[in-house]
């Protein structure tokens, strides 16, 4: 084989070396070309990932303000509906509340009671006074009066004045007998009394028992005994053991005890 002649300048002296059959390896090139493709690759994931994550929050919030959205024209257009409907449920419900009205205050919390029976009145706090034979709250025993009375008078009880048969002065102070029987000198000095005692007690704006204030028993004590014509040693004299109650004057003229006489005649 005759040897071609050559048309290019060796690039060097042993280019004559080359095998030509075998292809020449450019492993720099390749290698280049495969990091380029690896990060393009890797950027656009970073860019994917990102874009979906934008998405998603932008997704997030529009659904949010839908839903929020809605919410409210919920609200506004079942408002009309329940406006419709609050009259008729608010009827029924004023109709099944009873109305209470403005009354006037006519005091009638502050009475105090004594009950029915001594022992209801010693639960109650109440005070037996002798001279008026009557259970009484506290607030309205004026015990400086009732034992000057009491001391003065030294008067003596019978439970059965035809049999002769007397009660003690203890027995007579705990008022736990139903009836107690007097002369009439007691009698009278019972009238006396309540009428000082209704004068202290105006006088001094304390509480009253409502037999002060009743016209009924001025007219007793005037016709059945002070202007009695039989004298003081009358010695049946009844006087059954009562039970009254207390408040202040304002309260009792509001509240006055019914009475039998006339007091404007």
């Amino acid at each position: 084989m005759s040897s071609q002649p050559l048309y290019y300048d060796k690039v060097s002296d042993n280019e004559g070396d080359i095998d030509l059959d075998q292809p020449a390896q450019k492993p720099s090139t390749l290698k280049r070309w495969s990091w380029g493709q690896q990060s393009f690759i890797i950027r656009t994931l970073v860019i994917a990932v990102y874009t979906i994550l934008i998405a998603g929050i932008c997704s997030a919030i529009v659904e949010y303000r839908h839903s929020d959205g809605s919410t409210a024209v919920a609200q506004s257009t079942s408002t009309p509906a329940a406006q419709v409907e609050k009259p008729d449920e608010q009827a029924k419900v004023e109709a099944a509340v009873p109305q209470v009205t403005n009354a006037p205050d006519t005091g009638l919390s502050q009475i105090q009671h004594c009950g029915s029976n001594y022992k209801e009145a010693r639960e109650l706090g109440c005070v037996y006074d002798v001279m008026m034979q009557l259970w009484m709250p506290a607030a309205c025993y004026d015990g400086v009066l009732s034992e000057r009375f009491l001391n003065e008078g030294n008067w003596t009880w019978w439970t059965d004045p035809e049999n002769g048969i007397t009660m003690p002065d203890e027995q007579m102070r705990k008022g736990e007998h139903t009836v107690a029987f007097m002369l009439m000198d007691y009698h009278k000095m019972h009238c006396i009394f309540a009428m000082e005692k209704l004068v202290r007690a105006l006088r001094n704006q304390w509480n009253l028992i409502p037999e002060l204030v009743s016209y009924d028993h001025i007219v007793h004590c005037k016709h059945k005994t002070l202007a009695r014509p039989d004298g003081d040693a009358v010695k049946g004299v009844r006087a059954p053991t009562g039970f009254t109650s207390c408040a202040p004057y304002e309260v009792w003229k509001n509240q006055l005890p019914e009475d039998h006489t006339s007091s404007t005649e």
